[in-house]
């Protein structure tokens, strides 16, 4: 086996049962399920090349085999575009084909089956660089949906894989008011290649030179205290004037969040790469580890953050009150106001952030805190919910 490159399918998308056609892996599925009549579904194709070679492929869709009268009117029920697409992947590229698929407003409800297939090709001389399968490394994490963190490079949620040329994908339609589409031209978007595993290789080594020694530099107190300061002025620059008790439980869940990674080495990966790497690709110094974590590397631990709330509040009552489509389309929305500065509801802190850090505040109490003083900062009146829910 040549290089090993990391397993990003499962970063962008829960791909631990996958397919594998030539030496791509693949899964598809319907990112829009359901689907009212006389709307738009998107078929994601996720692809990962497993050689160090560039990969030829061709992906095709089939529409449903339709039943009695509908027998002759697939094509008119389900509209693609191209049913035939040719790609080529580059070393270890990792990307996903997003086909359009127009349903027709006539289509009955019910479920209907897809079938997309294909086949790949590479240089004789390739080399492997993803095996077929991998353990789950994650069993004892929180962390529940890991799509989109960027953690799963880092720590494998484990996967096997089929060979098989065709896969059938459902597509469930409903009953429903259509939405206006983009329109149904397919496109390929790349999500990753060796090149951005540049400066993770450098971050790695330097995390293994200084694992022993950086535990002290992340002490609770200390981390606390700069999360204070950096919410009220990153939460500001969206709009929101944190209150004390708003403030000291946002830092609280995202200290707890540190503090939780860095309890297992395999972990610390998780947290501190990504900001080690972003570090020297900018060339910043990384002598004082504390001022990284909570500086440039605050949007990924506020992103790990909410993750991490949503599973401990799952913990706390029991059950999941949120599906993942609405903590991920939360978390998004989150880190995007962040990003661009665009304005932020403070109730979109409260769902995840500070409901989190009540639920873990009694496993963080701090070095001369008064944890009810503390609770009473944010509980203390109706009105603190009130003014903003």
């Amino acid at each position: 086996m040549a290089i090993q490159y990391p397993d990003v399918m499962n970063d962008l998308t829960a791909a631990q049962q996958r397919f594998q056609v030539g030496c791509v892996q693949y899964l598809a599925e319907f990112a829009t399920d359901p689907t009212p009549a006389g709307g738009v579904a998107q078929l994601v194709v996720t692809l990962q090349n497993t050689v160090d070679t560039p990969a030829r492929l061709v992906v095709r869709v089939s529409r449903p085999r339709l039943k009695g009268k509908l027998r002759r009117r697939s094509e008119e029920l389900f509209v693609l575009q191209e049913s035939a697409f040719r790609l080529q992947l580059d070393e270890g590229e990792v990307g996903q084909l997003i086909i359009p698929v127009g349903v027709s407003a006539e289509a009955p409800p019910g479920t209907y089956d897809f079938t997309v297939g294909g086949e790949s090709v590479t240089h004789e001389s390739a080399q492997r660089t993803r095996s077929e399968r991998s353990e789950n490394q994650a069993q004892e994490i929180k962390i529940e949906y890991p799509q989109g963190l960027g953690i799963a490079q880092f720590l494998s949620w484990g996967y096997e894989t089929k060979r098989k040329a065709e896969q059938s994908v459902s597509l469930e339609v409903v009953v429903g008011e259509s939405q206006e589409s983009e329109g149904l031209s397919p496109r390929y978007t790349s999500a990753w290649t060796p090149e951005d595993w540049k400066w993770i290789t450098p971050a790695r080594q330097e995390l293994n030179d200084r694992r022993l020694h950086i535990m002290s530099s992340l002490d609770a107190r200390s981390l606390f205290v700069d999360f204070l300061r950096e919410s009220k002025a990153v939460f500001q620059d969206v709009g929101i004037q944190l209150d004390l008790g708003e403030a000291l439980f946002v830092a609280k869940m995202l200290t707890y969040t540190v503090r939780y990674f860095m309890g297992v080495p395999a972990w610390q990966d998780c947290l501190l790469v990504p900001i080690l790497a972003y570090a020297h690709s900018e060339e910043l110094s990384t002598v004082d580890l504390r001022p990284l974590v909570t500086g440039v590397g605050y949007p990924h631990v506020l992103e790990l953050a909410v993750a991490l709330a949503f599973s401990c509040i799952h913990e706390s009552l029991g059950r999941e009150p949120w599906q993942y489509a609405e903590q991920r389309g939360l978390r998004d929305h989150i880190l995007q106001c962040q990003s661009t500065g665009a304005a932020l509801l403070i109730e979109f802190l409260y769902l995840p952030l500070i409901l989190g850090g009540l639920v873990v505040a009694h496993e963080l109490v701090l070095k001369g805190e008064n944890l009810q003083q503390s609770l009473d900062q944010v509980l203390r009146l109706p009105q603190v919910f009130g003014r903003h829910l």
